[in-house]
């Protein structure tokens, strides 16, 4: 494993190398002799057959001399399918940075004033800028007599000149949104002069090699500096493979970036600048900083122009961060005199409630389930994964629908939900949750309690892809934490669901997920579907709106200050409503037809 990171080859890591997954299964084709004995971990999780197959798990094995390793299909770290709208946000355009045409008085032996004095005063603003990097500064007297006193100044919140550049050549004022997530990265380039999107892009975090949660990767930072320092590495050469495309595809120099706009959970923000999340993981919680932070892109080691600046808006607590902010300016419920919903599951589970300056936020461990966690052929959303499924009620045939049409490797989030509430609806499975043993689909296996999804001959792996009886214990986890949290807060609230305008669903997770079917199972409080709305890549475009809007980068400090937080780990409450919340509803309660 630490091999593969070194190589920046992905293997799934979903428990961060304790040897309790068993995700990271590789084949030692050559050189098995050399390797280390098999652990008990490995003679667990690793079948007879397997392990004469020459199968290990890639963080027990420890190589003694050098061998060639095969990874598998289904150990392969691949990319996540999320959505990275290219749609305009509706914002007027009024950056931060920006490029002002100038005229500069020549010096003569009259007037022998400095050069940073002419260029300063050459500006027709109330407030002039006051400051100049060093670097351009080295630049601007070639600058200036090369472009015969007519050059064009880039000024980072009216302050400071950041650039000066010929003023008869054309220019690009350009700027790059991101959202850090705990899975995957995603970016957008943006023209900062007329609001246009150039290109979005995303790739799995490649953190994700020491555990798809976010506690594996504050303990991997807490065993030494090296620690932490492996994760920011990791996380800020996989920004900076995402920044790469985006220049790239638009046929653009990452020169004339100056400006960023970052969203991420509070442990995110930490790695991201290399802050010690240690505190993240004990109570109280408490996060070394939870203001925006903005610093130079040189500092941040963000491969943009060295003298623009990268911000990351501002965190709530310990597990609701930037992203959610994004998230609550891309629903714009701060603007709302009605109470609205907004749910963001990833590989947490975040919660809004409330309407205008009036809200409260929590934060569940929801997610691991739905991202493939501790689920036997559970995966991301990446290509072959299941993401929805079908079953007919009467003869018990499946049929499914993989990511881009490939043949199905696993099972993810949303193909996960619909599968558990098609088999609520068809009576094979009761709502308790135990499986129905006197169903008698020839898909069902009694002994195994297992479920078939895709068949053998069907899959990409020759093994079937089933639900079984411990998936299903771990869907009721999931969504019994996250319906917990929705109930405490909307108690806090004293709001009804009857009370809720409308539910907003963000993330990847939220945005592919079948809202009548998350219903069924009871992940989301039953309403008309006519009030739940998926905004998509919620973050994401909330961090392209901070980056077009100086006033909406104040509205998003505002936010943060002012939202109210419940910690739910310590809610008197909460263990009660999540026991309440395990079993899974009565399927005749809903009664809205299904889609076709």
């Amino acid at each position: 494993m630490q091999a593969a990171r070194e190589a920046g080859v992905g293997i799934e890591s979903v428990c961060g190398g304790k040897g309790t997954c068993g995700k990271c299964k590789v084949v030692v084709e050559d050189g098995e002799e050399t390797l280390s004995e098999a652990t008990a971990a490995e003679m667990k999780l690793l079948t007879e057959d397997e392990l004469a197959q020459g199968y290990r798990l890639a963080c027990q094995a420890r190589a003694i001399e050098d061998l060639a390793v095969m990874i598998p299909q289904e150990s392969a770290a691949l990319k996540q399918k999320i959505m990275l709208e290219k749609a305009e946000t509706p914002v007027k355009a009024q950056p931060i940075a920006a490029e002002i045409a100038l005229s500069v008085k020549p010096p003569d032996v009259r007037d022998v004033r400095s050069d940073f004095l002419r260029l300063r005063e050459a500006f027709h603003l109330e407030k002039k800028p006051s400051k100049m990097a060093l670097s351009v500064m080295r630049r601007m007297p070639a600058v200036l007599r090369k472009s015969h006193w007519k050059v064009k100044a880039m000024v980072y919140d009216g302050e400071e000149i950041i650039d000066v550049k010929c003023g008869e050549r054309p220019s690009r004022l350009l700027g790059i949104a991101l959202d850090v997530g705990t899975t995957s990265l995603g970016g957008y380039l943006v023209d900062l002069k007329t609001g246009k999107t150039l290109s979005a892009k995303s790739k799995l975090n490649p953190q994700v090699s020491y555990g798809d949660d976010i506690i594996s990767r504050i303990q991997h930072a807490e065993k030494s500096e090296e620690g932490l320092e492996e994760l920011r590495g990791a996380v800020m050469r996989g920004i900076n493979e995402v920044v790469d495309e985006l220049v790239r595809s638009s046929g653009v120099d990452s020169g004339d970036v100056y400006d960023a706009v970052v969203v991420g959970n509070t442990a995110m923000q930490h790695l991201f600048f290399g802050l010690s999340p240690a505190n993240l993981a004990r109570a109280p919680f408490v996060p070394v900083n939870q203001k925006s932070i903005r610093v130079k892109a040189y500092e941040a080691g963000l491969e943009i122009n060295p003298e623009g600046y990268v911000q990351f808006l501002p965190q709530v607590a310990g597990f609701v961060g930037a992203d959610v902010i994004g998230d609550v300016l891309a629903a714009r419920i701060y603007e709302s005199d009605k109470n609205e919903m907004l749910i963001d599951v990833g590989t947490n589970g975040e919660i809004v409630l409330g309407g205008g300056e009036d809200l409260v936020s929590a934060s569940t461990a929801a997610g691991p389930a739905f991202e493939g966690a501790h689920i036997k052929c559970g995966m991301r959303a990446a290509p072959g994964a299941v993401e929805s499924v079908s079953i007919d009620p009467e003869t018990f045939e499946v049929t499914f629908h993989t990511v881009d049409d490939e043949k199905p490797l696993g099972i993810c989030g949303s193909g996960l939900i619909e599968a558990v509430a098609e088999m609520l609806r068809a009576g094979i499975v009761h709502s308790s949750g135990r499986f129905n043993a006197e169903n008698e689909s020839s898909r069902f296996d009694a002994e195994s309690m297992e479920f078939t999804i895709a068949r053998e001959d069907e899959t990409s792996t020759g093994k079937p892809v089933v639900i079984s009886q411990n998936d299903i214990r771990e869907v009721q986890l999931a969504k019994g934490a996250l319906s917990a949290g929705i109930s405490i807060l909307m108690e806090r609230k004293r709001v009804s669901k009857e009370d809720v305008n409308r539910i907003h669903l963000s993330g990847a997770f939220g945005n592919y997920i079948n809202p009548e079917s998350a219903m069924t199972i009871g992940l989301l409080p039953r309403v008309p579907l006519t009030k739940i709305r998926q905004i998509g890549h919620g973050a994401g475009i909330g961090a392209r709106m901070a980056l077009l809007s100086k006033d909406l980068r104040k509205k998003a400090d505002e936010i943060a200050d002012k939202i109210g937080y419940v910690e739910l780990s310590i809610d008197p409450d909460f263990q009660e409503e999540f026991i309440n919340a395990l079993p899974f509803p009565s399927c005749k309660a809903i009664s809205t037809p299904r889609k076709p």
